[in-house]
């Protein structure tokens, strides 16, 4: 007669942590989430496993509760006895030595990680820095980034950027780069709510920006900033990477300013200008919208038209786009598009 097989015992460390995410009481269930957390982290079994099967591991159990008020899974990012984990459930991010006493609670890193979607960690010898990503109830992305370093036999949070107010300029749906010793980072991302001459609402295009963070001491410092130019609009022309849509925004905001000489580099041929000069387009009491945007062209409208601006794309000479063209579409029967030159 076969023997039948025993069932595996469920780990106690698993169990407690399963039990953890059920309890009520919020601050006692975060605490007792961070406890049973380490317990999991310092088990044999975790050992094992490399980092992205042990955060599968950690959402199972989380998950398994059935007691989650938000869909984040977990992250676990480790370096010898040091782990950072980005907590399910919207619990915040935090560090753990494994080193340390099991009864040591972790340092709270941040506890602004509500739709945590991506977790990674720059590793240094005596400093480490931590970017993520959160997913907002607008479907949007938004990028973080956090300087943690030694202080005596501990560490610290020295930087992060939440808490720095430019940081949110362009964070929108954008990608970081770190440098390997962490000595800056690049943003490029949206960033709403930038100009007068357009509506930015919905599913209408954004100029995308690119801003460098220098590193000084234990903090960050945007670089170019804005008081190295004469106005934050034209920092924002400086700092727009190149596109169609931000050629058109700049150059309608320049009109609109009477730099009809600054809206000269935006055009093919100077005709461009007085044919958008002819159609009032250089008023600063309009406001448009993009209704449609192709590879080599955008059209936008306004009570008094629809026009469509086409564009000749950078060259290795030219990172700009240029406007070669603009067209009447409807409503507008002023001066129309001459034709330009081959």
């Amino acid at each position: 007669m076969a023997l039948s097989e025993t069932p595996a015992a469920v780990p106690p460390a698993e169990e407690e942590l399963r039990e953890a995410f059920r309890q009520a009481d919020p601050f006692l269930r975060r605490e007792s989430v961070l406890r049973a957390v380490g317990r999991v982290l310092r088990g044999a079994e975790a050992r094992r496993m490399d980092d992205g099967e042990l955060s599968d591991y950690l959402t199972e159990i989380a998950f398994s509760s059935g007691r989650l008020r938000l869909a984040d899974r977990a992250f676990v990012r480790r370096e010898g006895d040091l782990a950072v984990v980005g907590l399910p459930d919207g619990l915040g991010i935090v560090l753990y030595d494994l080193d340390a006493s099991p009864d040591a609670l972790p340092l709270e890193l941040t506890s602004w990680s509500a739709g945590l979607s991506a977790l990674e960690v720059r590793w240094g010898a005596d400093e480490f820095g931590v970017s993520f990503v959160t997913l907002g109830a607008d479907g949007a992305t938004r990028v973080h980034y956090l300087l943690t370093v030694r202080d005596g036999q501990g560490w610290k949070v020295a930087w992060n950027g939440d808490e720095a107010p430019d940081w949110w300029f362009n964070a929108l749906n954008a990608g970081i780069t770190i440098a390997p010793d962490l000595s800056r980072l690049i943003v490029e991302g949206e960033a709403e709510s930038t100009t007068l001459a357009f509506l930015e609402e919905g599913n209408a295009p954004r100029r995308v920006f690119k801003i460098e963070w220098v590193r000084e001491e234990d903090s960050y410092i945007p670089v170019p900033p804005v008081e190295a130019y004469p106005s934050r609009r034209a920092w924002l022309w400086a700092v727009a990477r190149p596109s169609a849509y931000s050629t058109l925004v700049e150059f309608i905001e320049r009109l609109q300013r009477q730099d009809v000489e600054g809206a000269a580099d935006l055009v093919g041929s100077p005709e461009i200008i007085e044919v958008a000069q002819s159609l009032d387009l250089d008023s600063p009491l309009r406001r448009y919208q993009v209704t449609d945007q192709q590879p080599g062209s955008i059209t936008f409208r306004d009570r008094e038209g629809t026009y469509r601006a086409v564009f000749e794309s950078p060259s290795p000479e030219r990172e700009r786009w240029l406007i070669v063209a603009l067209e009447v579409l409807e409503g507008d029967s002023r001066t129309p598009t001459p034709e330009t030159e081959e």
